[in-house]
């Protein structure tokens, strides 16, 4: 493997290939990276595509105007899923130690980097078997060299992993066939392929990754669609034209299978070499099975749930751009997706609309989360639109987004909280609130997406709520609120906290809904040197510190001055909009209670009027 890398682009990019080199060997990255992610790139640019039958046949299904599957994808994808793991660790997965999570990540970094290879096969077949072809790949003679790489470089740990099960007898197979098998589970990404129930179920994955592996992939693609039809001919709701059109597509099918095996009489045949270093198929996967090492197979399986995830939380919104490299937008008139289709080293500029409602919702989604807290977190760029008919098209296509991101990066997890050790404390993956944040040109917005939400699946009584913006505010208070406590006092110590506020000269009004208050209000904590407040940036909460040992730093040349407990800060830039004027410094270990702007100018924020002060001094009306 002798590939070069490109020159990097920014300090960013330097970056991300820094950290996705710690788990996975730099030649392997960089020959993925250019055979298969930037073949997908290839072909996805108007040059190749316009000679291309299948995309004048029909743009939106070319994988010109996909969103992108190409080398930064991937990057993206293999980035998030260390994120992933770090974030779910103990809270929706049971914890474990640094040696194990590193093989996680490992694992996962090697995973995402072959999930979407088979993306760069041309044609329908190719991208609809995309997952299997990946699966495949591992087995092949272009591969070896790949797991000689991995294993003699101990990328992810994995090697010295499966290396220490085999010499405790915790393996009852050869290490390296071993670790082709799990980088195989790559084809587990696809939920409609690989199902979570089977994930949850080792026995039956075993089984069905040996069928994948020892199954030609037009022979698979045959029987996989035979199969589809036939689930949803079962299922059908609808009335005697939609049954009767998918018995007459089932029929379809069927004969394609039929013609494609009468004209191959050993239609498997070719994929049988898969197996070249076993056997017998049947030799396959035994370490899924019972007299294996369960912890390896634990973090296998949630390794795959982290995979899943990572590729549902993938970058999108302003960033998104097609496979070809162009963007794609959401038109505020009209709510539809707009892609930016340049060609002739972008000499022509070509801009398409379109009435597609997943490109539309992705376009229009700047962020997608999950956190500590067992959310999955969403902001969206516009909440205005030209008119009421674009506002619930825009309301209906974010939902479809959010929906579809929902059944991998929250279904995922489903028996991941069941099937931990005793005594682990989990969030179920019932359990995972949604939370959509307002945006700022219609605070009203995410209450129209979560209504469109909790219709498309009416029986799910999960939290699906509007939430504060976590966006424009500046990262160093946006981590420190996501790594924050829930707001859990009782409603006692609760009380105290409003007469001790109210004591400091803040005026609370009887009209103050309580509840509502405290909704997405949490606890943080700050340490001696670390910056509170960074004076010029834009202001997202107010702190109540409950203790001494903050330094207020005004601009300006104005005199520092110490922060009293319970005198609120940053109040004043979150009413008047604008930059802090201030920076804040701790001096020692200072507990806050911390209030996103918006909870606070709904039901914190009262003022006194002339009257109110002089009364409240003892003066007379």
């Amino acid at each position: 493997m002798e590939w070069q890398q490109a020159p990097l682009k920014s300090d960013m990019e330097f970056e991300t290939l820094k950290l996705l080199d710690r788990y996975v060997a730099e030649e392997v990255r960089i020959f993925i990276e250019q055979t298969y992610y930037a073949e997908v790139n290839r072909l996805a640019r108007m040059e190749t595509a316009v000679n291309d039958p299948l995309f004048l046949a029909d743009p939106l299904r070319h994988l010109g105007l996909f969103t992108d599957h190409g080398v930064v994808h991937v990057r993206d994808v293999a980035t998030q899923i260390i994120h992933v793991i770090d974030t779910v660790n103990g809270v929706l997965i049971a914890a474990r130690e640094r040696k194990r999570l590193e093989f996680m990540k490992g694992l996962g970094v090697m995973l995402a980097y072959l999930h979407d290879v088979g993306m760069s096969k041309p044609g329908p077949m190719g991208r609809a078997m995309h997952p299997e072809f990946a699966a495949q790949l591992v087995f092949s003679e272009l591969f070896d060299d790949v797991i000689e790489t991995l294993w003699s470089e101990n990328s992810g740990n994995m090697a010295w992993r499966l290396q220490q099960c085999a010499d405790q007898g915790l393996l009852n197979d050869e290490p390296r066939r071993v670790l082709r098998e799990i980088l195989s589970l790559s084809v587990c990404h696809s939920k409609s392929k690989v199902p979570i129930a089977l994930v949850n179920d080792p026995r039956r994955l075993a089984a069905h990754m040996r069928v994948t592996l020892t199954s030609d992939l037009e022979h698979l693609h045959h029987q996989q669609q035979v199969r589809k039809l036939q689930v949803k001919l079962e299922q059908a709701a609808g009335g005697p034209s939609e049954q009767e059109l998918l018995r007459q597509k089932l029929g379809q099918a069927q004969e394609r299978l039929v013609v494609f095996q009468t004209s191959h009489p050993d239609p498997d045949k070719g994929a049988h070499v898969l197996m070249r270093h076993r056997r017998a198929a049947a030799e396959a996967f035994l370490w899924l099975e019972e007299g294996s090492d369960p912890s390896l197979v634990d973090d296998v399986r949630d390794t795959l749930r982290a995979l899943r995830a990572a590729d549902a939380l993938r970058k999108r919104g302003t960033v998104l751009k097609t496979s070809g490299g162009y963007e794609i937008f959401v038109d505020q008139g009209s709510a539809n997706a707009i892609y930016a289709l340049r060609m002739d080293d972008d000499a022509k500029l070509f801009l398409l609309e379109a009435d597609f409602p997943i490109n539309a919702g992705e376009a229009n989604l700047a962020s997608s989360e999950l956190t500590r807290h067992g959310e999955l977190r969403v902001s969206l760029h516009h909440g205005s639109f030209a008119s009421e008919d674009a506002m619930h098209r825009a309301a209906r296509n974010a939902a479809l987004i959010i929906h579809d991101i929902r059944r991998d990066a929250i279904d995922s997890f489903i028996g991941a909280a069941e099937n931990a050790p005793d005594g682990a404390s989990l969030i179920p993956a019932s359990g995972i609130s949604i939370l959509v944040e307002e945006t700022s040109d219609n605070a009203e917005f995410s209450s129209r997406v979560c209504r469109e939400l909790k219709s498309l699946t009416p029986k799910d009584e999960r939290e699906i709520r509007p939430a504060p913006s976590l966006q424009d505010i500046e990262s160093g208070e946006r981590d420190r609120y996501l790594a924050a406590r829930e707001f859990d006092w009782p409603q006692a110590e609760r009380r105290k906290l409003l007469e001790r506020f109210a004591s400091s000269g803040c005026r609370l009004d009887g009209r103050m809904n309580q509840k509502a208050a405290f909704v997405d209000v949490r606890l943080a904590t700050v340490y001696p040197g670390e910056v509170l407040l960074q004076g010029g940036s834009r202001p997202g909460f107010v702190y109540i510190p409950l203790d001494d040992g903050l330094k207020v730093l005004p601009l300006g040349g104005y005199h520092a001055a110490p922060a009293r407990p319970w005198v609120p800060l940053g109040n004043t830039g979150v009413i008047r909009g604008a930059a802090r004027n201030a920076s804040v410094v701790a001096e020692r270990h200072v507990n806050l209670v911390m209030i996103p702007k918006e909870v606070y100018l709904k039901h914190w924020h009262y003022t006194y009027s002339p009257t109110d002060l002089t009364a409240l001094f003892g003066g007379t009306e």
